[in-house]
């Protein structure tokens, strides 16, 4: 039995830089149109098992996977696991009344829009990073609109309509620069076991800790002029956690305080207290910094698929909201000089106009609004 209820159908999965934009959007057409229904489609084994049901939103789960290069053999099963999942969708789409469908790259992005194409649902895509990724070119000619975080991205895109709206971020950090940010920021501090009167430095290196941050920081604070006036308040990641503790218990980090922890679940507030944040360059946390309007320490993850993290952290240096340090140049003697030139009151002042500059808080809203204005 179908659902007559309009319907927004969204594929976000894989890693958090595609979930949290689609989190965010979904929200944000919720508030506009609380009488549209939105589903999600994702896989069962990323992380959007978890985190689009804790938002509320149901998660339809198909097979899906990478789009191989042409030497490598698994291209071979594209085909008849690309045919499945699309077939998958489709039956969601025979189940409820769709009038929109929103890809955010990925695996089941591809599939969504392939479906959407086959049912004439308008199909808007959204590109989170400044270089595109495969999934958002393929699907590019046969989206209805085009939209993405950076000008010169949507440039590469070359689809008409499109432009560059921002990366939607998650509704507390949106919230941060209203209503919390005015609240006690004293409560934050206490929560994270943190004091007010010392500058704080917020380090991470996504849900799974990043190796070289996590060693470089630890250095770092050998090499501080003044660690009596610093905090660090530290996300190490699950896997490393223990070990990173306990480099932290040893007594040669002397005066500085810090606060570690495997993850920092309220993110929004650990930003508020941060004079400067030291992290990697995921389209999303760049999006999360800019919001707040925060001066940054990028390490560009190495390894990213077209090496868009360093193109995103590029971006941010470009606009001098942020500096960047290469995974093969960080150690603690660099990390340590770059976080005191940081904190210098004029140069932190300075980067954090820049990074508000960039920041684009209504991303969200404006997204949902282009996925109402296309619905069928």
């Amino acid at each position: 039995m179908s659902d007559p209820s309009p319907t927004v159908l969204i594929a976000a999965g894989g890693t958090g830089g595609h979930i949290f934009p689609g989190l965010a959007t979904a929200d944000a057409i919720r508030a506009l149109r609380p009488d549209i229904h939105i589903e999600f489609v994702g896989t069962k084994d990323r992380m959007e098992a978890t985190l689009v049901p804790d938002a509320g939103y149901h998660l339809n789960t198909v097979d899906a996977m990478a789009l191989p290069r042409k030497t490598d053999p698994r291209i071979l099963r594209l085909p008849f696991v690309l045919g499945k999942s699309v077939h998958a969708v489709s039956q969601i789409m025979q189940r409820h009344h769709v009038i929109a469908a929103c890809g955010f790259g990925g695996y089941t992005s591809v599939s969504l829009g392939l479906a959407a194409r086959l049912h004439r649902i308008p199909l808007v895509i959204h590109e989170q990073n400044a270089v595109p990724g495969v999934t958002n070119k393929v699907l590019s000619p046969i989206a209805t609109r085009v939209v993405g975080t950076f000008e010169a991205t949507m440039d590469a895109m070359h689809k008409p309509r499109s432009g560059a709206i921002g990366n939607p971020v998650r509704t507390a950090f949106a919230e941060a620069i209203t209503t919390t940010r005015m609240r006690d920021r004293g409560a934050i501090y206490a929560r994270f076991g943190l004091t007010p009167d010392r500058k704080t430095i917020v380090v991470f290196g996504g849900s799974q800790g990043a190796k070289a941050i996590n060693n470089a920081i630890i250095a770092a604070a050998n090499n501080l002029t003044n660690p009596e006036q610093l905090q660090i308040l530290h996300a190490t990641g699950e896997r490393t956690f223990d070990d990173i503790r306990r480099a932290w218990d040893l007594p040669a980090q002397g005066q500085i305080q810090v606060r570690v922890l495997p993850f920092i679940a309220d993110m929004a507030d650990a930003l508020q207290i941060a004079d400067v944040v030291v992290c990697r360059s995921g389209a999303s946390t760049l999006a999360e910094l800019t919001v707040m309007g925060l001066p940054a320490i990028l390490v560009p993850y190495p390894h990213a698929t077209g090496n868009h993290q360093f193109a995103n952290a590029q971006a941010m240096t470009q606009a001098q909201a942020a500096i960047l340090i290469e995974d093969t140049s960080l150690d603690g003697p660099r990390l340590a000089d770059t976080i005191e030139q940081t904190l210098e009151p004029r140069t932190n002042a300075r980067m954090r106009h820049a990074s508000a500059k960039l920041g684009r808080p209504n991303a969200a809203r404006d997204l949902a609004q282009i996925l109402l204005e296309v619905s069928r």
